[in-house]
């Protein structure tokens, strides 16, 4: 199946409206912008979680934490996801430090580290 193919099937899978709502009242109550560049990406599996073990954060409950950014390659991934929450049975809304993104709740969790992000670059999606 082509790419273009793929996206024209996954185009017609939308959040619901429930979910769109619920993103729309935490845009407004936290004051960041609603992206959608990594909806259809994290249901066609061209975008992932990465989780970059090369930074380590602050333990939670004991655990181990590691940074966690939206990630499609290695010119397009977002700022640390600050939460993701899901919104119902086919969305989720994944928080950074200056945006909220929609994503599909099936998207993939990937192992990064620093060789996959350019660390000396401006990030695309999150200016």
């Amino acid at each position: 199946m082509s790419r273009s193919s793929t996206i024209a099937n996954n185009e017609q899978q939308i959040p619901s409206n429930d979910a769109l709502v619920k993103v729309f009242k935490q845009s407004l109550k936290l004051d960041k912008p609603i992206k959608t560049d990594y909806w259809i990406s994290s249901i066609t599996k061209e975008a992932c979680i990465g989780i970059n073990f090369d930074k380590e954060l602050e333990p939670k409950n004991g655990k181990k934490d590691y940074e966690k950014i939206l990630y499609k390659n290695t010119d397009e991934f977002t700022s640390p996801i600050v939460s993701v929450c899901k919104l119902d049975e086919t969305s989720a809304l994944a928080e950074t430090s200056n945006t909220l993104y929609i994503i599909s709740v099936s998207i993939d969790k990937k192992k990064i580290t620093n060789k996959d992000i350019q660390e000396d670059e401006d990030e695309d999606d999150d200016e």
